[in-house]
């Protein structure tokens, strides 16, 4: 990694990315040696990433060679002003990127692609009302069949998160504040990114309280129990269960 500050991310980070990612890019070649670059939509089964295609054409063409599979997300635009009045430096974005490394596979076994097609409705389209693809049913005997199904088992995985970690606690603190303040789409969920990589990080006064209680600007699904408990026989949430409390506030 060119900067050490820019902290790699777990491989299970990394899967979690390319996993949740709309779309994945592919860079590989052809048996010619032409660079060949793709946008799929991908999900990992059985250990691999896997995705559809055409049983012709540059795909195709790609098994057996190696390829490098990609997904990144932008997690918050940093403007230089949050950082400096007058210079332009300190603009920036702060991300979070994946790479899998592999040799692209063909999926010959119907139940094996099937698996992968299921996977990818369940992935795009979760909400079903289609019949479950079986091979054995006549009515997607043949599309199972004629469809190609293609997978990157990883021979190597990498991840990689710009959070603030090349700054100062005090700038970090204030990206934090100005995030706070702006309040886009999406800021809540950047500073607790960046609380998260960056443990124990200086906090700005708009995240204190009292008794030594810090605030928090978003919860994942991690925070549903803790919260469930708290809400349990509170105001609007007296009488449920915890299950419904969790249930209740999931999304709030």
């Amino acid at each position: 990694m060119r900067k050490a500050q820019f902290f790699q991310t777990s491989e299970a980070d990394a899967v979690r990315l390319i996993a949740r990612a709309g779309v994945v890019r592919m860079a590989t070649t052809t048996p010619a040696g032409e660079p060949v670059l793709r946008a799929l939509h991908g999900v990992w089964v059985d250990g691999a990433l896997a995705f559809h295609g055409a049983t012709v054409g540059e795909k195709a063409l790609a098994v057996g060679r190696t390829a490098v599979l990609s997904a990144d997300e932008t997690v918050a635009s940093i403007p230089s002003w949050f950082l400096d009045e007058a210079m332009a430096c300190p603009a920036t974005t702060l991300y979070r990127a994946a790479q899998v490394h592999g040799v692209v596979e063909r999926v010959d076994d119907d139940r094996e692609k099937a698996a992968v097609l299921t996977a990818l409705m369940a992935r795009f389209q979760p909400e079903g009302r289609h019949a479950p693809i079986d091979p054995d049913d006549p009515r997607y005997a043949k599309p199972v069949r004629s469809i190609g199904v293609y997978r990157v088992r990883p021979t190597r995985i990498t991840g990689k998160a710009k959070l603030t970690q090349n700054r100062t606690p005090a700038e970090r603190a204030r990206v934090i504040e100005q995030l706070w303040r702006r309040g886009d789409a999406g800021d809540d969920a950047a500073i607790e990114a960046i609380r998260e990589a960056n443990v124990g990080a200086e906090l700005p006064a708009v995240l204190g309280a009292r008794g030594g209680y810090t605030l928090h600007a978003r919860l994942d699904e991690r925070d549903e129990g803790a919260v469930a408990d708290m809400l349990v026989d509170v105001g609007f949430y007296q009488g449920m269960t915890r299950d419904d409390a969790r249930t209740a506030q999931r999304g709030a």
